[in-house]
C-alpha cells in the first residue's frame, strides 16, 4: 500500500503513491538512504520526496495508525541511477600496412560500454573492451559507435571511422649506363631501379622486362637495398623476371643487365 517501487534516472525528487487510508492516519518516514530526504508532507499519500542523490537507494515507509490499534506498515524502494559517462570513441584512424586496429574508447566511470558497427564491415574482438582489436579487410572503411549504458538512463554515444588503405605506388626507373651513340659489339649495361612511393608496403612486387633482341646478355645482377627483399629471381638472357618485397621509403631493388650490342645492330 506504500505504492510501487521506483527505478529512476538522475532525478533529485519523485512523487510517492501510497494508498490513502479509509480509517486512521498515514505517515511517511525514511527507513534507509545515504542522506535525509525531505517530504513535502509526511501525511500525504502522494507527497513529493526531494533531496535524492543519483546513484543512491532509499526506503520509505508508509505507516497507518488508528488509535490504540496495531499500526499497519508498508515500504517502497526507490533507486536513483546515475547518468552514464560521456562516450568518447577516440580519433578517426587510417592505416596503410595493417587491417588490425586498436580502438580507443574511454573507460566509463559509470555504466558499461559496447562497440558496434553502424557502417561498413569490421570484426570486433571484444564488444565491451574500450581498447578492443578491430579487423578490416584491405581498402575498406567502417564506422563504429561506442555506446555507454547505465540501467534505464539514456545512453551516451560517440563514433569513430577506421580506414584501411592498402595501396602502393611502384616506381620503375630504367636507364642505360653508357651514353650513345651505340655501336654494334659495344659493351652496354641496363640499370633498372624499383622503389615504392607508398603509402603501403608491397610484399609482392612482380618485375618483368623483356630484353631487346639485339642485346646479347652476359650477366644479370639483382640486389636489394634497405629493407627490400628478393623473393625469387627467374631472369634469363631474354627477360627479367623478379619477385620482391619492397616497403615504403628508400628501400629499392636494383637490376643490372650486362652484355653487348649484337653485331647486326645498326648504330644510333
Amino acid at each position: 500500500m506504500a505504492g510501487p517501487d521506483q527505478d529512476l534516472c538522475a532525478v533529485t525528487s519523485t512523487s510517492l503513491a501510497a494508498t490513502p487510508p479509509v480509517v486512521g492516519q498515514g505517515v511517511w518516514t525514511q527507513v534507509a538512504g545515504p542522506n535525509n530526504a525531505v517530504f513535502s508532507s509526511t501525511t500525504s499519500p502522494t507527497a513529493t520526496v526531494s533531496g535524492l542523490l543519483p546513484g543512491a537507494s532509499y526506503t520509505f515507509r508508509w505507516t497507518v495508525s488508528n488509535g490504540g490499534c496495531q499500526p499497519v506498515t508498508d515500504d517502497v524502494e526507490i533507486g536513483i541511477n546515475q547518468l552514464p559517462s560521456a562516450a568518447d570513441a577516440g580519433v578517426d584512424q587510417t592505416q596503410f600496412n595493417s587491417g588490425i586496429f586498436v580502438s580507443h574508447g574511454n573507460t566509463p566511470a559509470v555504466g558499461l560500454g559496447t562497440w558496434s558497427v553502424i557502417s561498413g564491415s569490421a570484426n570486433i574482438s571484444d564488444d565491451n573492451d574500450p581498447s578492443s582489436n578491430v579487423s578490416l579487410t584491405p581498402n575498406t572503411s567502417a564506422t563504429l559507435v561506442w555506446t555507454i549504458n547505465n540501467a534505464n538512463c539514456p545512453p551516451t554515444t560517440d563514433t569513430v571511422i577506421l580506414n584501411y588503405v592498402s595501396e602502393a605506388d611502384i616506381i620503375i626507373e630504367k636507364t642505360v649506363v653508357e651514353s650513345g651513340p651505340y655501336l654494334a659489339g659495344q659493351d652496354i649495361t641496363y640499370r633498372i631501379v624499383v622503389r615504392n612511393a607508398g603509402p603501403s608496403n608491397d610484399p609482392a612486387v612482380f618485375i618483368r622486362d623483356n630484353l631487346p633482341a639485339n642485346f646479347a646478355v652476359s650477366a644479370v645482377h639483382v640486389t636489394a637495398t634497405g629493407s627490400a627483399a628478393i623473393l625469387s629471381n627467374q631472369s634469363t638472357n631474354t627477360a627479367i623476371v623478379v619477385n620482391a618485397d619492397i616497403p615504403v621509403g628508400t628501400s629499392t631493388v636494383e637490376i643490372l643487365v650486362e652484355g653487348k650490342i649484337a653485331s647486326t645492330f645498326e648504330g644510333i
